[in-house]
């Protein structure tokens, strides 16, 4: 539940939204929605930050630099924040991945599948993880604290919950 609740606040969520996410009524979800930012002010403050920006400028800049047009400050200036520069550092990692020749196939999310013979597996799956933590580097932005976690498989369903199959996919998204 708290990580729902984190999620909805820092993706732009209010109290209507907090009490349906967590089942409570709309009392109880400003009374919730007061105590995280009573617990996170620096929150608050980041948002009052990118309001004032964006009323000032009518954007907001990712960490690598790229605009996000805004007519009034809003509820997703938060999410356009994060969003986008993790996307920044994303890209750039990909670039970088790349650049090692690194045989990328598939991108889900934040997952990148690279195809590699069972012996190259290992030392692909450091450099993934290297490159993806790495952050803004080549902007000269460091960002501690980032994580990268790379494992190897047969399959990519093999990472997957077990009982998942490609054909359970395939069904649900006809539905």
């Amino acid at each position: 539940m708290g990580k729902r609740l984190n999620y909805a606040i820092l993706y732009g969520a209010g109290v209507p939204r907090i009490a349906d996410t967590l089942g409570v009524d709309r009392d109880e979800a400003a009374a919730i929605l007061d105590r995280w930012y009573s617990a996170y002010p620096e929150v608050a403050r980041l948002k009052a930050r990118l309001a004032a920006t964006v009323r000032r400028r009518g954007y907001l800049l990712t960490i690598a630099g790229r605009r996000h047009h805004f007519d009034q400050p809003n509820h997703m200036l938060l999410n356009r924040l994060i969003s986008g520069s993790c996307a920044d550092l994303f890209k750039l990692a990909l670039i970088a991945l790349h650049d090692a020749g690194v045989p990328m196939i598939l991108f889900v999310h934040d997952e990148v599948v690279a195809e590699v013979d069972e012996h190259d597996a290992d030392r692909v799956a450091r450099l993934l993880e290297v490159e993806l933590a790495r952050g803004m580097v080549r902007t000269g932005v460091t960002i501690d604290g980032l994580v990268a976690e790379a494992t190897t498989a047969q399959r990519w369903s093999d990472f997957k919950e077990p009982g998942w199959t490609p054909e359970l996919v395939a069904a649900a998204s006809r539905t």
